[in-house]
């Protein structure tokens, strides 16, 4: 725990919810659970409901049990590429919703980086 907070990381998320120590890592459903109960309450109705929305239907378990800070960004372009294959809009708003979540958490050390950041948006319509 002392380690965690020196390094400016927040135990509670990055021992696993609630601090159970159950994972040494932060998952993508930490982040989003941590950036839904903290930043979009400011947010206005509408753009709440989008957020749980899209949190409910395609973030929770995109990546299960997995360190957000290691996905590579070849996997979270397959998993946007997926989405775009049927919905094409969706996956940018997933996209832009999505960096700003992490950049959310990056904000609040609650992890250092990701792979997402590697993705430009004028390259996200590219199918690879």
């Amino acid at each position: 725990m002392m380690e965690l907070r020196e390094s400016g990381r927040n135990p509670e998320i990055a021992n696993g919810v609630g601090g159970s120590g159950e994972q040494d890592f932060v998952s993508l459903d930490d982040c989003i659970n941590y950036w839904l109960k903290h930043y979009v309450p400011t947010l206005k109705k509408g753009t709440q409901e989008l957020y749980r929305s899209f949190s409910r239907n395609y973030y929770f378990g995109a990546f299960p049990d997995r360190n957000v800070e290691t996905i590579p960004a070849r996997e979270w372009m397959q998993w946007l590429d997926d989405i775009g294959a049927e919905k094409p809009k969706t996956a940018n708003s997933l996209f832009t919703t999505l960096r700003a979540c992490l950049n959310f958490c990056k904000s609040k050390f609650i992890i250092d980086r990701t792979d997402l950041d590697r993705i430009k948006k004028q390259n996200r319509s590219l199918v690879y």
